[in-house]
């Protein structure tokens, strides 16, 4: 018997995936497919599929258009599961997806039922069996009485002997030596019946108190075959809370996969907003371990001292000292900067985490970046300051083009950013190279902002006759020209060679903008040209 399964798959924006192929591989041997067999559908323009699934277990795979084949999960095709989507039969539970320690606690509870059930048995065959036997002393007891009974009439009956033997002295003087031997013997008789009429007493309370102790234990073997047919009906019941914990544990986990989320967000902070005390019945449940008399810190404004520190007094949450940041705001970490909303002004409020930035022009954020991209934002609060404003922050802006740009925020109002770009050594290569081959002046190619040159410092006037270069001084470049080296040379060998340099009249030719010398020394004057290394700054 097979069943329908069809639907629309779409992707996380809403969009339908056409022509994504969906294969079904089958992992069991059934009547109908054979294990390891599989099956190919592929969704119309619109996303949508529809086909007859066999009963069986089936692996899920799905693979897009210029995308790689992804495992997606399993999904179970029964004679009575009723028709619906694959999102339907990948989000259904079986009974392998039931918490393992439910299913333990109830087989255990199964168990003890079983044992106690046996136990209950027992003893109450143990009750009968002591029933009995307080009925068979019970019967000996009354066998007992009826032979006291007995020695009792026998007595009576020798006392009346001895009175007739009294009488029968005075009539016979001749006999009363026979009379008085008879009357001694008599009484003998009659000490010794009582005596064994006092036996049989004793013997018959003491039957009589092993029937009541009987009866004692039989009175407890039922009490307590009592208590475990009670503890069994406990066990039952225990049993049948575990299965109805498991059914709602089943129903909580379609609840959360039906929803489409987990409803965990912020619970440990709701707990610790709701006081002291529920802090401490949630750290008694969970039995954490460490955790009991900690001070908590959820917010990046609480800073330890270091005596503090070093006692480990503390239990930082999420937003303590600035990781972990939840955003609560409506933006959900998401800024759009602008004109009337910059990334200085953004900055100065910022709390510590990480967000989503765009921006309408760069400049709004930094000027050698992207118009988007993600921003850490973290604090050096070493003053321990509760205004967000006073705060000095690092950002970290990894921008849409792949770069990473430091800036440093100061907690000041009117403060701004100050921004340095990251550069790999190719990102350096490439700027050097930049300044030479992009320069507008083909001929000459004068360098630009950055750029190197070996030029020939020519004074501050023509006629200056202390000329001199000292490293790190600057120089305007209309008083510096290029430079041109030349020296004789063979094809072959080695040898000592005297330079030519060609120095260019600065009123000819000179350079744009200003330099700094990096080469030169201070102590040496002259009314010459002097030939350095310098760079454009300006």
């Amino acid at each position: 018997m097979s069943v329908l399964i069809s639907g629309a798959l779409i992707n996380g924006a809403g969009v339908p995936m056409a022509g994504c192929k969906i294969y079904l591989d089958a992992l069991v041997n059934t009547s109908e497919v054979v294990t390891e067999s599989f099956a190919v559908i592929e969704t119309d323009a619109a996303g949508q599929y529809a086909f007859e699934a066999q009963k069986g277990k089936y692996t899920v795979h799905i693979k897009q258009k210029n995308g790689p084949k992804c495992c997606v999960g399993d999904i179970s095709v029964y004679d009575d599961s009723k028709p619906g989507t694959l999102n339907d039969f990948l989000t259904a539970l079986d009974e392998g997806d039931l918490k393992p320690d439910v299913v333990k606690r109830f087989e255990e509870m199964v168990a003890q039922a079983q044992q106690s059930a046996e136990a209950a048995a027992e003893s109450e065959q143990q009750a009968g069996q002591h029933v009995a036997d307080a009925q068979q002393i019970k019967s000996d007891c009354e066998t007992l009485a009826d032979n006291v009974q007995q020695n009792t009439n026998a007595v009576e009956e020798n006392t009346q002997r001895v009175e007739q033997l009294a009488s029968e002295v005075g009539l016979h003087a001749g006999q009363v030596q026979q009379g008085v031997q008879n009357v001694t013997d008599a009484v003998k008789k009659a000490q010794q019946a009582a005596k064994n009429s006092a036996d049989s007493a004793t013997d018959s309370k003491n039957s009589a108190d092993n029937a009541a102790l009987s009866e004692q234990n039989a009175q407890k073997h039922a009490q307590k075959a009592e208590q475990h047919e009670q503890q069994t009906k406990q066990y039952a019941q225990d049993a049948a809370t575990a299965a109805e914990s498991a059914e709602n544990a089943k129903g909580e986990i379609d609840e959360i996969l039906d929803g489409g989320y987990l409803k965990i967000k912020n619970n440990f902070q709701e707990i610790v907003d709701a006081g002291p005390s529920a802090l401490a019945q949630a750290q008694w449940n969970l039995q954490i371990s460490g955790v009991k008399n900690k001070q908590v810190i959820a917010t990046p404004y609480t800073w330890p001292s270091r005596t503090e520190y070093e006692q480990r007094v503390h239990l930082p949450l999420a937003g303590a000292y600035g990781f972990g940041y939840t955003f609560e705001d409506k933006s959900q970490g998401r800024i759009n900067l602008n004109e009337g909303y910059t990334g200085s002004w953004w900055s100065q409020w910022v709390k510590p985490g990480r967000y989503y930035v765009t921006t309408s022009d760069k400049q709004y954020l930094t000027p050698d970046g992207g118009t988007y991209g993600v921003v850490d934002a973290l604090w050096l609060n070493g003053s321990g300051y509760n205004d967000a404003s006073k705060v000095l922050k690092i950002l970290a802006f990894y921008d849409n083009d792949g770069y990473l740009h430091i800036g440093r925020r100061a907690g000041q109002s009117n403060g701004s950013i100050s921004w340095r770009k990251l550069a790999s050594l190719s990102d350096v290569r490439a700027m050097l190279y930049s300044y030479i081959y992009n320069n507008y002046n083909r001929e000459w190619r004068d360098p630009e902002l950055g750029g190197l040159i070996l030029a020939s410092y020519q004074g501050t006037a023509d006629g200056d006759t202390n000329i001199k270069v000292s490293r790190g001084q600057t120089y305007p470049g209309s008083r510096l020209a290029p430079v041109a080296i030349e020296c004789p040379f063979t094809p072959s060998g080695t040898y000592a060679a005297t330079p030519r340099f060609y120095i260019t009249g600065c009123k000819s030719k000179s350079l744009p903008g200003t330099y700094i010398s990096l080469s030169g020394a201070p102590t040496t004057y002259s009314d010459q040209a002097f030939v350095a290394l310098f760079m454009r700054i300006a």
